[in-house]
């Protein structure tokens, strides 16, 4: 299957590197990215049967007035028109939306940075057989520092470690299902190594010239606020209470190793362990958020993929 032609997808969690390779990315004169669209995660499958005219109307009538999809600055008109005169089926409509909000950008290819598409992998991957999906991974340790900064709430610590873990254990079983068409890369090797990471994902979705996409991963680098990003790769070390980083590495053991993350096993302390058994770990064991998290991850993958320790990148080059 051609590399060249299809749709990109940037998958991922939120704080984990999507929007900084996507403003990479979309430098590329071939490709033009939208983003909170959430077609796959929002419309797909919502008004049943598009076949009907009544449930088509509703689609469209949503469609109109999602701000995601009216700052495209697309003809959606024109869109239910040519949407009318084919399948309807909700791919080919999502197709005919990004091929527009290409053209509108004057580019043949059109890429969606659309957290949660990960979970839709298999529709999309049926409709759209040369497109290339890109997930980004973070340190689930650093990403939580992002997430609560400025609004850590109990429970969150929780809510976060489910996360991670249900999305890594996703992005191994993607990657080898389908391991020519998706890509898991780490954001702290976007951060460090921008050239080569970028121009390794240029070549992953057949991007023509990828050296292009290497310079504009360097200016990228060079940006200012570039060095605070680069100091927040393992401020964990620093940040993170011990009790907090023991909770999260005991959860997340063998998805962390997946991906290379090294755990810190920092040993507590007498008062630390009482803290960490009556406060840390049954709030965020517990508490109603971090309790629904960890069950639609169990549910998710029904708590029994194993992870050998193969780096994503690696498996899926």
């Amino acid at each position: 299957m051609p590399a060249d032609s299809g749709p990109v997808f940037i998958a991922g969690l939120d704080q984990s590197g999507k929007t900084p390779l996507r403003r990479i990315l979309e430098t590329s004169p071939e490709i033009a990215f939208s983003r909170r669209t959430y077609l796959w995660t929002h419309f797909y499958g919502r008004y049943g049967d598009l076949a009907d005219a009544a449930r088509r109307t509703r689609c469209f009538s949503e469609l109109r007035r999602y701000r995601g999809i009216a700052e495209l600055g697309i003809d959606l008109a024109a869109v239910e028109r040519e949407f009318e005169a084919g399948p309807a089926t909700y791919a080919r409509l999502f197709g005919l939306i990004g091929a527009q909000a290409a053209a509108a950008a004057g580019k043949r290819r059109w890429g969606e940075q659309e957290g949660g598409i990960e979970d839709r992998l298999e529709p999309v991957l049926a409709a759209f057989p040369d497109a290339r999906v890109v997930h980004m991974i973070r340190d689930p340790r650093d990403r939580y520092l992002a997430v609560a900064s400025g609004r850590d709430r109990p429970g969150l610590l929780g809510m976060s470690v489910s996360r991670w873990r249900a999305n890594a254990r996703r992005a191994v079983s993607n990657a080898g299902l389908h391991p020519d068409r998706y890509l898991g890369v780490r954001y702290e090797d976007l951060a460090r190594s921008p050239r080569e990471t970028v121009e390794r994902i240029g070549r992953f979705i057949g991007e023509p010239d990828v050296e292009l996409l290497g310079v504009a991963a360097e200016a990228w680098a060079r940006r200012p606020g570039a060095d605070d990003d680069a100091r927040a790769i393992g401020r964990f070390a620093t940040d993170m209470s011990t009790g907090k980083l023991a909770f999260a590495e005991s959860r997340l053991a063998g998805e962390m190793a997946a991906f290379d993350y090294i755990p810190l096993r920092r040993r507590m302390s007498v008062p630390q362990q009482v803290a960490y058994a009556g406060v840390i770990w049954p709030v965020n064991s517990f508490s109603p958020i971090a309790a629904r998290t960890a069950a639609g991850a169990a549910r998710l993958r029904g708590g029994r993929l194993r992870f050998g320790k193969v780096r994503l990148d690696e498996a899926t080059a």
